[in-house]
């Protein structure tokens, strides 16, 4: 079962649901349009700045490891990129699909092979780490197309276990479906399809895609630092399954992701601070 079709009960909801999506991508490319046709425009562009200091917060954005837009670096390393992107993805169709209420954790076999998503990173991390080192050993050469599909999968494990986690804290037990976004490999498939077909669009660095690319990466990440703080929040104030309908929630998660817009704020003041640049880490890249 493909994952568009995951909730075929529900069509006309998520036909809405695809044209909204449709939408944003829309806006974001006449943003883009507009932002790539002037070089001046490109260099000072204030959302893709935001994106830099955003990523900073995070990434070491190292030049050499991250993609770019006509020489212009992005936000993130290729590794933060296929991250984020992978966790923006898996979130998009969930709520697309209108399975943003399903409550249950993947089958045993899925959540199996996202922690082997995340153990491949791990390792490929490793070894690209050792290259700062000439005599440390390494097992390859690294490249920026392994760590960006290293990390598309370790941005889809990350959804597999944060988005129900957040669902289960967020919503009434009435209003819960106890199954799984991701329950069968038919809908694995189809989330593996459009999220190797997202790193494919990236590792073109055509333009436009790398500038909407690079865009929803840095919403990724913000939007994984938002369901953390909407969880210990509500588990703070024991407001814990309390919303029946999204209207009701917007407050929290909105509230959620203030917070995950200071914690960057903070962590790259700190950065700052300590090194003097958003840009690479002096002595590395």
């Amino acid at each position: 079962m493909a994952f568009n079709s995951m909730a075929a009960g529900q069509l006309p909801q998520q036909i809405r649901r695809w044209h909204i999506a449709c939408g944003i991508l829309a806006v974001l490319a006449l943003m883009g349009f507009w932002t790539l046709s002037d070089p001046a425009r490109l260099a000072t562009s204030g959302i893709l700045t935001s994106g830099d200091y955003a990523g900073a917060a995070f990434c070491h954005r190292i030049v050499d490891r991250s993609f770019s837009i006509m020489g212009r670096p992005v936000g993130l390393c290729a590794r933060c990129s296929g991250m984020y992107l992978g966790f923006f993805l898996y979130l998009a169709l969930v709520l697309i699909s209108g399975r943003e209420k399903w409550t249950a954790f993947s089958p045993l076999p899925i959540l199996a092979l996202m922690v082997t998503f995340i153990a491949i990173m791990g390792v490929d991390g490793v070894n690209s780490y050792s290259h700062f080192f000439p005599g440390f050993p390494h097992v390859y050469s690294p490249n920026n197309t392994l760590r960006l599909f290293t990390g598309l999968g370790t941005g889809l494990a990350i959804g597999t276990f944060i988005v129900p986690a957040v669902n289960q804290t967020v919503w009434h037990q009435s209003a819960q479906t106890e199954k799984a976004a991701v329950g069968t490999f038919g809908e694995l498939v189809g989330l593996l399809v459009i999220t190797i077909l997202g790193g494919l669009l990236l590792l073109t660095e055509l333009p436009l895609t790398t500038y909407i690319l690079a865009i929803l990466s840095v919403l990724g990440l913000l939007l994984i630092l938002t369901g953390i703080n909407t969880i210990l929040m509500l588990l703070l104030l024991k407001k814990e399954n309390s919303y029946h309908r999204s209207i009701q929630a917007f407050p929290s998660l909105a509230i959620g992701f203030v917070l995950a817009c200071a914690e960057a704020a903070l962590l790259v003041t700190g950065r700052i601070w300590l090194i003097g640049t958003i840009h690479g880490i002096p002595g590395l890249g």
